[in-house]
C-alpha cells in the first residue's frame, strides 16, 4: 500500500557493455524527493565498492 509518506530508493548498476552488474532496491527514509535521490547514490557508491 503506497502512502504520500513512503518513499523508496533503487537503481541497476552496468559495466562499460551495458551489462548488468547489480540491481537494488528498498525503502529508504528520505524526507524529500532530493533525499531519496541522495540515499540511492550513497547505496550504488557501497554496492560499487562491495562488487569491485
Amino acid at each position: 500500500m503506497a502512502t504520500e509518506e513512503a518513499m523508496g530508493c533503487g537503481g541497476v548498476l552496468r559495466d562499460e557493455e551495458g551489462n548488468v552488474r547489480a540491481l537494488f532496491s528498498g525503502p529508504c527514509d528520505a524526507i524529500d524527493a532530493d533525499s531519496a535521490e541522495l540515499g540511492a547514490i550513497i547505496t550504488a557508491l557501497d554496492v560499487i565498492i562491495e562488487i569491485g
